[in-house]
C-alpha cells in the first residue's frame, strides 16, 4: 500500500522533512507491505496535527482517525518514535477496515511496543475483534496483556472483554497453554484484590469471566462454581439473560436437566438471550417432561438460527406425546441386548410399549418403529423418522431418511425444516447420504428429493453467533459478537 504524508507543517517541533525521513525508514522495515509515495490520488493519505491522526484511502473508501488528549505527546526523540509507530498502527487499522487482517497483524506486531494508539480502549477492541475470528489469538492477547491490571477501569474492562472472547473462541487458531494459564492466574488474583477492596460487583464480573473460561474448556464443575460465585457477589446477574443461559448450559452438560431448565426459564424471563426458548424446550424434553416442553412458546415470526430448532422441537414433542401417550417420564434407557431382542421380533405395538415403559427418547426404538411394517400413513411415518433423526442429531443417515420422507409425504414447511436441520447438523455428510437414500425410491420421487434438498442447500441459512456481553456500572451492555 502506498502512503503519502500530507502537508508541510511540522508536528510537535518535528519538521515535515524529518517525519518523512523517519516514516520512510519505518516503511522500509515492512517487507514491501508499504511504500512511501507522493501521489495522493492513488495512495493512503496520512494527516497529523496536535489533536488527531488520520489515514484515509482515495475517494474516502475507508479511513481511520485517532484523537488524543495530550497535544504534546509527540515531542522529543521518543515522541517522534511514538508518532511513527502510531502512523503504522493507524495504517494497520485501515487494513482491518478493508479486510486485510494478516497485513494488520504484521504491522501491529512490528510497531505496537512504541505506539500509544494501540493502548486506546477503542483501538484495542477493534484490533482484537478482528484478530480473534481470524485465528490470531496470541496476537490478540498480547494487545491487552498490560491492560489486565491497569489502573484505568476502562482498560481493565477492555481486557476482560477480549479475554472472555478468547476463552469462548471456537474458530481457527489456538492460544498457548501458557497464555491461558497466565490469563486465569491474573484474573483470579484480580478477583481476590477486588473482594479485599470491597468492590463486590467488579469481583462478580471477574468471577463470571473465569466461569466462561472453564465453560469454554469443558471443565463444568469449575465453571459452575465461578458462575455461582459471580451471582453471590453481584446479584444483578439475576437480571441478565446471558448469565442464566451460560449457567444453564453447564447444568445441561452435567446432566442436571431440572437445574438447567430452571436457568433457561430465568433466561427467557430476562428476554435478552434469543436462544433461551429453544434451549428450555430441549432440556425439558431431555428431562422427560414432554408436555411441559411442548408448552414453551415458540417465538412468532422468528427467523434466526434457533427458530428452526424451536419448530422442530415442537414437531418432535407432538409426535412423542401422540405415539406414546406420555406427558412425562422417568427415563430408563434399554441396554444393547434388549434392543437386539426387540429388533429381532417385535411388532410396532411392542416397540411403542418399549418407548412408553423405558425411554421415549431412544432413537434406536424410533428407528425400528420407522422400519416396522405396520399399517400407518406415510405422513405419520415421516414424523417418526424426524423424531429418530432429531434424537441423534449427528447421524446423517437418519436425517437423509427423514428428509426424503418429508419431501415426499409431508407438508412443504415440514420438508423445508427437515432439510435445513439435516444441513445444520450434518452438512456435507447429509448431502452425501441423500445421494444414497434417494436411490431407494422410484425415479420421479428420487428427482423430487434431489431437487428439494439442493434447493435448500443453495440458500443462505442463519448462523449462530457467540456473544460476550458485559454490563457497565451504569447498567448498559457492551457486546462482543462473532460467528461460531
Amino acid at each position: 500500500m502506498p502512503i503519502v504524508l500530507k502537508g508541510d507543517q511540522g508536528v510537535n517541533g518535528h519538521s515535515a522533512e524529518l517525519v518523512r525521513v523517519r516514516l520512510r525508514r519505518a516503511i522500509q522495515q515492512t517487507s514491501d507491505l508499504l511504500t512511501l509515495s507522493t501521489n495522493e490520488e492513488f495512495s493512503a493519505t496520512v494527516t497529523v496535527d496536535n489533536t488527531s491522526l488520520r489515514i484515509s484511502l482515495p475517494a474516502n473508501i475507508a479511513s481511520t482517525t485517532f484523537h488524543y488528549t495530550e497535544s504534546d505527546m509527540y515531542t522529543g526523540t521518543e515522541g517522534l518514535r511514538t508518532l511513527i509507530a502510531d502512523i503504522m498502527i493507524a495504517t494497520a487499522s485501515l487494513f482491518i477496515r478493508i479486510g486485510e487482517t494478516r497485513a494488520a497483524v504484521e504491522l501491529t506486531e512490528q510497531f505496537k511496543s512504541d505506539s500509544t494508539v494501540i493502548r486506546m480502549p477503542g483501538a484495542a477492541l477493534q484490533f482484537a475483534d478482528n484478530f480473534i475470528p481470524s485465528g490470531y489469538l496470541s496476537e490478540a492477547f498480547d494487545l491487552i496483556r498490560e491492560m489486565i491490571d491497569a489502573r484505568s477501569e476502562e482498560l481493565r474492562e477492555v481486557a476482560q472483554l477480549v479475554m472472555m472472547s478468547l476463552f469462548m473462541h471456537r474458530g481457527p487458531g489456538e492460544l498457548s497453554g501458557a497464555d491461558y494459564e497466565e490469563m486465569v492466574a491474573r484474573l483470579e488474583r484480580r478477583a481476590s484484590i477486588e473482594l479485599e477492596e470491597g468492590r463486590a460487583d467488579a469481583a462478580g464480573r471477574t468471577l463470571y469471566s473465569l466461569g466462561e473460561k472453564y465453560r469454554g474448556s469443558g471443565d463444568w464443575e469449575k465453571a459452575l462454581s465461578f458462575f455461582d460465585a459471580a451471582l453471590t457477589h453481584d446479584p444483578t446477574y439475576s437480571n441478565r439473560g446471558y448469565f442464566w443461559r451460560a449457567r444453564g448450559s453447564v447444568h445441561y452438560e452435567l446432566k442436571d436437566y431440572d437445574a438447567a431448565a430452571n436457568d433457561y426459564r430465568e433466561a427467557v424471563r430476562c428476554r435478552d438471550a434469543t436462544e433461551s426458548a429453544f434451549l428450555l424446550s430441549d432440556v425439558l424434553l431431555r428431562a422427560g417432561r414432554y408436555s411441559e416442553a411442548l408448552s414453551v412458546p415458540v417465538r412468532s415470526g422468528a427467523t434466526d438460527f434457533y427458530a428452526l430448532g424451536e419448530r422442530i422441537n415442537r414437531r418432535v414433542l407432538a409426535t412423542i406425546i401422540e405415539v406414546t401417550g406420555l406427558s412425562e417420564q422417568e427415563r430408563n434407557p434399554l441396554g444393547a441386548g434388549h434392543i437386539a431382542e426387540i429388533h429381532g421380533a417385535a411388532t410396532s405395538e411392542e416397540i411403542v410399549a418399549a418407548l412408553r415403559e423405558t425411554d421415549a427418547l431412544d432413537p434406536r426404538l424410533w428407528f425400528l418403529l420407522g422400519e416396522s411394517e405396520n399399517e400407518m400413513e406415510d405422513a405419520q411415518r415421516s414424523e417418526i423418522w424426524l423424531v429418530a433423526a432429531d434424537l441423534e442429531r449427528d447421524n446423517p443417515h437418519l436425517w437423509a431418511i427423514a428428509a426424503s420422507m418429508s419431501i415426499l409425504f409431508a407438508s412443504e414447511n415440514m420438508a423445508n425444516d427437515v432439510c435445513d436441520s439435516g444441513l445444520k447438523w450434518c452438512d456435507d455428510e447429509f448431502l452425501n447420504l441423500i445421494e444414497e437414500v434417494r436411490q431407494l425410491f422410484p425415479d420421479d420421487a428420487s428427482s423430487a428429493i434431489s431437487t428439494k434438498v439442493y434447493e435448500r442447500a443453495d440458500r443462505d441459512h442463519p448462523r449462530p453467533t457467540r456473544t460476550v456481553r458485559m454490563v457497565h456500572e451504569d447498567g448498559t451492555y457492551a457486546a462482543f459478537e462473532f460467528s461460531r
